[in-house]
């Protein structure tokens, strides 16, 4: 035998043709037959894995044995925080796993806050979102020295960092 077909069946992986039927000692092409052969398919489960996305983007479950690499999701104004195996997220999903069931992944979710700069007659500073700032831009005005930024509109609460954001902030 030069070459041999490759089956399919439903939630399962091929893993070769076996001349016994505990599939121990595995079919090497080209094969000489010296008698009439039964030969046996080797198969391999697949588990489902399901994603709870929790308000973020859409992913697709799939199935397979063992996962390395998982999808990251968006969702307006959060991070992405990782998968989990629980829904209230306090057992962490973590790479490479070896699937032994079907099981449910769950996506946690870290609100994003609008960080707004108000320069005060200085050059403009693009608004973005976080979580926390680790670091601010330094505006320019002519014939001034920067001297920080405030959480205050009277400037008497000066930001140090790093700041966690709770809300959005000007």
């Amino acid at each position: 035998i030069s070459e041999l077909p490759t089956p399919t069946r439903e939630n399962y992986i091929f893993k070769g043709w076996y001349v016994d039927c505990k599939c121990t000692t595995e079919v090497t092409l080209p094969y000489t037959l010296t008698e009439d052969t039964t030969l046996y398919a080797k198969w391999q489960p697949t588990y489902l894995v399901r994603f709870e996305i929790n308000g973020g983007s859409n992913v697709d479950s799939f199935r397979d044995v063992e996962i390395s690499k998982l999808p990251i999701p968006t969702r307006n104004y959060y991070n992405f925080e990782g998968w989990y195996f629980d829904e209230q997220c306090t057992i962490e999903f973590s790479l490479p796993y070896v699937l032994t069931e079907d099981i449910v992944l769950y996506a946690k979710w870290v609100p994003t806050y609008l960080v707004r700069f108000e320069t005060n007659g200085g050059s403009k500073v693009e608004s973005f979102r976080d979580v926390e700032i680790s670091e601010l831009p330094t505006p320019t005005r002519e014939n001034y020295i920067f001297k920080g930024w405030h959480v205050d509109y009277k400037c008497t609460t000066e930001v140090t960092l790093p700041y966690t954001l709770t809300e959005d902030t000007t």
